[in-house]
């Protein structure tokens, strides 16, 4: 019999996350789940959004609809995320 590990939940979790600024989308329904233990860098030319999805990661910044959690914690804007650090 063969075991299979459970993979580990999401680091960094969107799910149709997006950002429009008037009829600006400057984030358009991303999908993304970010494995703990790697690096991931986020790339783009100027304008495409980087910026504005990590001030939705930091809760700096409401969406205007979709989901973001980054570990146990849902992104929203006013909330400050404290995490344990590990």
């Amino acid at each position: 019999m063969t075991v299979t590990p459970t993979p580990p939940a999401p680091a960094v979790e969107a799910i149709a996350l997006r950002k429009d600024f008037g009829p600006i989308h400057a984030v358009d329904g991303i999908d993304m789940a970010l494995t703990p233990g790697r690096i991931y860098g986020l790339l783009g030319p100027n304008g495409s959004g980087k910026t504005t999805l990590i001030r939705l990661l930091a809760g700096l910044a409401s969406a205007t609809s979709g989901k973001a959690r980054v570990r146990e914690w849902t992104c929203r804007r006013g909330q400050t995320w404290r995490g344990s650090g590990t």
